[in-house]
């Protein structure tokens, strides 16, 4: 098993050895290290941006690199992320994006799998100042506190939205694994994603963890939830009495197993388009539906299978071929009941 971070350290060090010319690119291999990488990659799912990240590489390399050639190397960090795990970078954009629009219509923003549904509800904070009488001091002091507002935080809620989805998920995999131990009677403890027995019942962990995985929601069925439950529903045309008005659009949202039309989602995005905004806020909104319905249909149409069809045998199919330990999964015996 190779390290992640190892590995795209190796990438970067070749990207930037073709990028920049020879000196500098001699001084900067030198000077990196995995925990730089880690630092600029580990906090990507939690919204990280390139222009925080240049702050890392300045810090870890002040004293060989100028403000520019920090940007620089920091681009070169997002462009080997971007080119070596492109749907995971797809898949970022288009559930931040699905946040914001969420959040931006004043509404929580929910995600949902057969254990858990998670609500995600940022609220933006009002600063006010408060005078304090120090009686020791004999003056007055003034300090300002954060109170929550009933608006919504759109940008709060974008860019921690992945992050929390992919905790949601962690925390099903791990109650799933948990289920198999207690059916066959196995001590388990977990740490985060850990899973802790005895040396009796080690060998047991890695398939039943492979089978709690093939159990989750495939991608297309995630993403296309994501939509119904969040934008979808909260329209006139997922309205209750206004279903029947559009039967072939609802069904195709709720079915989650078909990949939907740009026209589409163009038609939705119009439809729950908050009323009366100002000039400035339309363009701002048409910006992240853009953002999103393109997100979608690169991400939609990477993962589905059979032309968009079918789309769960697909992906299990796939999992499969790509898993060495599925063969050791079909071991798990009889007593090993499914957790639902």
């Amino acid at each position: 098993m190779k390290d992640l971070y190892s590995s795209l350290l190796e990438d970067i060090s070749n990207e930037l050895k073709s990028s920049l010319d020879k000196d500098l690119a001699d001084i900067v291999c030198k000077n990196l290290t995995r925990g730089l990488v880690k630092s600029i990659y580990m906090p990507l799912v939690y919204g990280k941006t390139q222009f925080s990240a240049t702050n890392d590489v300045e810090s870890h390399m002040s004293f060989i690199l100028n403000k520019k050639e920090n940007s620089q190397i920091t681009k070169i960090f997002y462009e080997v992320w971007d080119r070596k795990f492109p749907s995971i970078t797809k898949l970022m954009k288009l559930v931040s994006e699905i946040a914001w629009v969420t959040a931006y219509k004043q509404r929580p923003f929910s995600y949902s799998n057969f254990i858990f549904t998670t609500i995600q509800d940022y609220m933006k904070d009002e600063k006010i100042d408060v005078w304090v009488y120090n009686k020791l001091l004999k003056k007055r002091h003034k300090i300002t506190i954060s109170l929550p507002t009933t608006s919504r935080n759109a940008l709060k809620s974008m860019r921690s939205s992945f992050a929390n989805l992919i905790h949601q998920f962690d925390a099903s995999i791990a109650y799933s694994v948990i289920k198999y131990c207690m059916a066959d009677d196995i001590p388990v403890y977990t740490v985060h994603d850990n899973f802790i027995t005895n040396v009796l019942f080690a060998s047991k962990m890695p398939p039943f963890y492979i089978s709690a995985f093939l159990s989750q929601q495939d991608p297309l069925s995630i993403i296309n939830s994501l939509l119904f439950d969040n934008l979808f529903q909260n329209s006139k045309s997922g309205e209750e009495g206004h279903a029947d008005v559009n039967n072939h659009i609802y069904d195709r949202y709720s079915s989650k197993l078909y990949i939907l039309t740009r026209g589409e989602l163009e038609a939705l995005m119009i439809e729950i388009m908050p009323p009366n905004l100002e000039k400035k806020q339309i363009k701002l909104w048409n910006k992240h539906c853009e953002a999103l319905i393109d997100s979608y249909l690169s991400f939609a149409q990477e993962v589905a299978c059979c032309n968009g069809e079918l789309s769960t045998q697909c992906y299990l199919s796939k999992l499969r071929e790509l898993t060495e330990l599925m063969e050791e999964s079909k071991q798990i015996g009889s007593n090993a009941v499914h957790p639902f």
